[in-house]
Parts: C-alpha cells; structure tokens; sequence
C-alpha cells in the first residue's frame, strides 16, 4: 500500500472520549498516469540526492552469516527495541 492515499472517517463521542466508529477508504494510485509537477519532482530528486549519501549506510555488519531460523530469533527478541517515527 505505498502508492496510496486513504481516508479515515472517524465518529467520536467527546463526551466518552472514545471513537465510537471509524471506516478506511483506500484511494488507489496510479503512477503512469500521473506527470509530478516539474518543481515538486526537481525539489524531491534534489532531497533525495542530498539525504541518499548520508542515510544509505550500513548501521551494522554481521561476523557471520545467519540462517533464516536465527535471524528470525533475533527479530522477535529484539522487534521492541526499535520504533517508527
């Protein structure tokens, strides 16, 4: 779902304090019909120019190789320690 927009609506009762319903709508999009507007794609490629040789780095290299079996070991000990922004 990364080429999409979405639109939540949300039903809340303030007095509760709580969401007494919600629906999603997926709003599909498809990019070979769509031209970017010139300035936004020139001021995206220019970000992303700059930030790629900074963040595309290695954060850790492995002194061995895992298998599958511990690799997935590894990712549900450690899946609480890192949080999206």
């Amino acid at each position: 779902m990364a080429n999409c927009l979405g639109r939540l609506a949300l039903q809340v009762n303030p007095s509760a304090k709580e969401i007494e319903a919600w629906s999603w709508k997926h709003i599909p999009i498809d990019a070979t019909r769509l031209t970017p507007a010139a300035d936004v794609d020139a001021a995206i490629r220019k970000w992303d120019a700059a930030v790629t040789q900074r963040v595309d780095q290695p954060l850790a290299v492995a002194s061995h190789k895992f298998e599958k079996p511990e690799l997935k070991k590894l990712k549900e000990k450690h899946r609480n320690d890192f949080q999206a922004l």
